[in-house]
């Protein structure tokens, strides 16, 4: 696993529980209601604002499914589903479906804390170890930490203790686990001397919770909280539900569906709910709560202030009491204080705003980790608070750019590297241009993140503002929310060392393998499975192990900042004569330790320690697995996951330096059989059937290549490309198409041999007396026509005004009704459209041919299409005509769902045949979406041609290219294609 994947991994740790960016998609949906719920009044732009948010969404790919509900003193004005919560039982998300909640679980482990302290059986200001005498730690000052500081994120623990705790099984070793592990570490910084995000402090809470109350945690939660309030759909995970309650499944990009979330850390983020419940829970803290007393209800909605308020520019994160916004306010009607927290786990994200003096509560719950939750419930809130009368929005206004000035020499000694939560990063600052650049430190690679413009004190980057500032001799990188009004330390600058340590060993270009993981951990930390040690040279004195650290002695790299969440310590052991490493309760192995995999059979067992095992593969095969019961296998390539057995079946075929990783209960045994490598067969030439050509505007020829020997390995992987696109452009069929006059060098490669070239020359549009040869056409003379087939009147459907399930569809009402019309499409009866349904691969290429109206030979067809079926025609015919090439050349798959990337290609394909394409869209424009990586090679030239065709828009960074295609989706994306066929 590289450096990079290992920060990518770190930032998807930092974005969990805070607000991330809605995704919007033009022009496309998918889009479901249902079990909607409002009170007497109507609240319409409320309710507007609810679906239009989370429609986006769930058509952006960031959220599955998504809950909403407003409660406004005790009554519940709004609550609604929207999606799918289970695809495979067509189970729609309503109201009462259950969704993990994430951190929005501090709050409830923060009531209960309050509930003894009523009760006078726990003291805020009392040590921890008063109530938990076996919490010890690697630093005196742990004693320090009161059982307030825990609530408040000012205890200085280092962060998180997230192996195992995550998955489809409980971690029943979880305290003991955490113990062990502290036991181990040191703080970060002084007891309440900083308020950084810290999930462990609220296990210890819930320990806490535990051991004075005598009841288990969960029970406790029930008993005193849940039944109260009557939260009758409030519980552990989701993975542990009774019967009879519905969970949100999560499905990933891929359409693939892992096993329901279990989080074990349950005081930080294993509660799982409804948002009509936890705005119930919400009310409970306005005045006359049912369950706290006035003082403790007080006490939890009070800004707890760390010892750094006051010494930034203004007040710093307001945390509460469990809460992570404590009196913020957002509106000018300054009486209006909003309390919120976010919630956030591998596979849900969630967002809960209350107002206590108006007793006004928002809720909203996805299925999906980037969904952004928090923006689209303060869009909710909003909305519902100008509707009331509350508010009055004003309209935005678009602020100039601010004028660069010149950065101040004492701002200059600010450059250099700064650590943000593990992600390393370097500051560069151009005092004559007024610019500061903002870098991700990867290894010697660097990649800019941003970049801000100096203005009067400020560093300005859009609406946002960041700026510098000493404390206490610690160097910060600190940002400004204007919206909220409260400064954040975004970052803290590494100390240059004065008399630099080293480990015991090299460091840099080290990769480990993780020892200590249960086949049930869920797959988002997967990337920590493998880390690569690294150290910078202008950095002497630290080491890249899983973030920054700073070298103490030879077998101990600690923290190297304090202001940090989820920070990690280091430490080397001896063991079996190898030196181990030891990772805030992970264990890491050498990898050079890994045996290696033999071709045939190869067998594994799991040791009594339970410790997963691991082999390495030194050549290319093609692998077939045995796995137990509750066992797993995990293959690892070059660039990420290849294979992992709780998804994925089946043989895979891996390339030579991949890792496979073994892990189950003690005493599992595996079996892998590996089949002998293939001897690849070089390519030896490649020639072009001819070198020079000229064509005119408008015109195409298709160049054909020969590789020698016939059976090389590459032979058919022929890469196309062309000196100068603006010229002539080649697609991977090698046709060339001539754009404009000039001269442009078409190459073909294969094997990694560039050898064969033709030279096009592209001359002015011919006139009226054009010529005609073999695979060339001039503008004077066409192809000869193809003859359309007409529409039988029997597959018309009468208007779709007649569908009633489209309602709540307005994005694609137009779409569906014009193609019903036409006869193109068909509901599932008289009266329904399903548009939330997925559409299969065969309606979808049907649907088309109709579109095109063309007609063929059927001289055969895929050997999966059954000549009876209803589709077996249109199918064959855009097989003839080269508009479908199958899944693997013979079968077409056809009952199965089409993806988006292949709804895409296939427009392609036909938009290509019909001569509208008139230049081919350059990949590079796919990198604009965060998710390209996922978007098969197949599709990438098809998509980057849509997109730079305006077809393809994306959603903001994403274009969710392995999701499934829903009825109302393909409608409105044929509708637009109508209008160029």
């Amino acid at each position: 696993m590289s450096v990079t994947q290992n920060k990518i991994f770190r930032l998807l740790l930092m974005t969990i529980c805070l607000t991330m960016a809605l995704a919007i998609v033009t022009g496309a949906g998918n889009f479901a209601l249902a079990g909607e719920t409002t009170g007497a009044k109507t609240f319409d732009n409320t309710k507007n604002t609810a679906r239009a948010a989370i429609e986006e969404a769930i058509t952006a790919g960031t959220a599955n499914s998504a809950s909403v509900a407003i409660v406004d003193r005790g009554e519940l004005i709004y609550a609604a589903g929207f999606g799918m919560a289970d695809r495979e039982k067509n189970i729609a998300a309503d109201q009462d479906t259950v969704f993990n909640i994430g951190s929005v679980s501090k709050v409830f482990a923060a009531t209960a804390i309050m509930l003894l302290a009523d009760e006078g059986k726990v003291a805020l200001d009392n040590p921890v170890t008063d109530y938990l005498p076996e919490f010890t730690m690697a630093d005196e000052r742990y004693q320090d930490i009161t059982v307030r500081m825990l609530l408040n994120h000012s205890s200085g623990l280092p962060g998180s203790t997230i192996w195992n705790n995550f998955g489809s099984e409980y971690n029943r070793n979880i305290y003991e686990e955490l113990l062990a592990s502290l036991s181990r570490s040191t703080l970060k910084h002084r007891p309440g001397e900083l308020a950084t995000y810290c999930n462990d402090g609220f296990t210890l809470a819930e320990m806490i919770v535990a051991g004075v109350s005598g009841q288990s945690y969960g029970d406790f939660l029930t008993e005193r909280i849940f039944e109260p309030l009557a939260m009758d759909h409030t519980g552990l995970g989701v993975g542990g539900l009774p019967q009879g309650m519905t969970p949100a499944r999560f499905y990933r990009p891929d359409g693939k569906s892992e096993p329901l979330e279990i989080v074990s850390l349950l005081g930080s983020g294993g509660i799982s709910s409804t948002a009509e419940n936890l705005c119930q829970f919400a009310d409970s803290f306005s005045e006359g709560s049912a369950i706290l007393s006035p003082q403790s209800r007080i006490e939890m909605l009070k800004r707890q202030p760390s010892e750094l308020q006051g010494k930034l520019r203004g007040d710093s994160f307001p945390f509460g009491l469990g809460w992570d916004f404590a009196e913020l306010s957002p509106y000018s009607e300054k009486d209006l204080h909003l309390y919120g927290k976010t919630g956030g786990t591998g596979h849900y994200n969630a967002m809960l705003y209350t107002v206590p003096s108006q007793r006004i509560s928002v809720a909203v719950i996805a299925s999906g980790a980037q969904c952004d939750s928090p923006g689209i419930a303060l869009s909710i809130l909003s909305a519902y608070l100008e509707e009331k009368g509350l508010i009055t929005q004003e309209e935005k206004v678009v602020q100039e750019p601010v004028e660069a000035q010149t950065i101040p020499s004492g701002l200059l000694t600010y450059e250099g590297y700064y650590d943000s939560g593990g992600i390393t990063l370097r500051i560069a600052l151009d005092d004559e241009k007024g610019m500061l650049i903002l870098y991700l430190v990867d290894g010697s690679d660097e990649s800019a993140l941003l970049s801000a413009v100096y203005n009067d004190g400020f560093f300005y980057d859009g609406e946002n503002r960041y700026y510098f500032t000493t404390v206490d001799g610690t160097r910060f990188f600190v940002v400004y929310s204007p919206v909220f009004d409260f400064h954040n330390v975004k970052a803290e600058k590494l100390q240059a060392i004065a008399d630099p340590q080293e480990l015991s060993i090299p460091m840099d270009g080290k990769v480990w393998l993780r020892r200590n993981v249960k086949a049930t951990e869920a797959a988002m930390f997967l990337p920590n499975h493998i880390v690569s040690s690294s150290q910078i040279p202008a950095l002497p004195g630290y080491v890249v192990f899983d973030g920054m650290k700073i070298v103490k002695s030879p077998d101990y790299a600690g923290m190297p900042v304090k202001s940090m969440r989820d920070l990690t310590e280091l430490i080397l052991v001896e063991q079996n004569g190898a030196t181990w490493a030891w990772l805030s309760g992970a264990d890491y192995m050498p990898s050079e330790l890994a045996q290696p995999l033999d071709t045939g059979a190869n067998t594994l067992a799991i040791g009594s320690a339970g410790r997963n095992e691991w082999l390495t593969v030194g050549f290319d095969t093609t692998l077939c697995f045995e796995v137990p019961a509750k066992g797993r296998v995990i293959v690892f390539g070059a660039e990420g996951v290849l294979y992992d057995s709780m998804v994925d079946s089946g043989d895979i075929s891996v390339p030579a330096g991949s890792l496979i990783e073994f892990a189950g209960d003690p005493g599992d045994s595996f079996q892998v059989t590996a089949s002998a490598a293939e001897m690849p067969v070089a390519v030896v030439s490649i020639s072009l059937n001819k070198a020079q050509t000229s064509l005119r505007v408008g015109d195409y020829e298709i160049l054909t290549a020969v590789v020698d020997p016939i059976d090389a390995t590459n032979a058919n992987k022929l890469t196309w490309k062309s000196s100068d696109a603006s010229v002539a452009v080649v697609d991977s069929s090698g046709k060339v198409r001539a754009i404009a006059p000039g001269t442009a060098l078409i190459t073909a490669e294969a094997g990694g041999i560039r050898s064969a070239a033709c030279a096009v020359t592209v001359l002015g549009s011919s006139s009226s007396g054009g010529s005609h040869s073999k695979g060339k056409t001039t503008p004077s003379e066409t192809p000869e026509p193809i003859v359309p087939e007409p529409v039988s009147p029997d597959t018309v459907t009468p208007g779709a005004a007649m569908f009633t399930d489209i309602a709540d569809y307005s994005w694609a009402g137009e779409a569906i009704t014009a193609l019903a019309e036409k006869g193109l499409i068909k509901g599932v009866s008289d009266t329904s459209f399903a548009p939330a349904n997925e559409i299969k691969r065969a309606d979808f290429m049907l649907i088309m041919m109709r579109l095109l109206g063309v007609t063929a030979d059927v001289a055969g067809n895929f050997a999966d299409v059954a000549e009876n079926t209803y589709y077996y025609k249109e199918i064959g015919i855009a097989r003839a005509l080269g508009l479908a090439s199958g899944v693997d050349g013979s079968n077409f798959q056809p009952e199965a769902s089409i993806t988006r990337q292949d709804m895409f290609v296939l427009a392609y394909r036909i938009l290509q045949r019909q001569g509208l394409i008139k230049i081919e869209g350059d990949p590079g424009v796919l990198n604009q979406f965060s998710d390209s990586a996922g978007i098969s090679q197949y599709a990438r030239q098809a998509m980057a041609t849509l997109v730079s065709m305006d077809l393809v828009k994306g959603s903001g960074n994403m274009v969710n290219p392995n999701g499934n295609a829903t009825r109302a989706e393909a409608a409105v994306f044929i509708y637009s294609l109508s209008s160029l066929l």
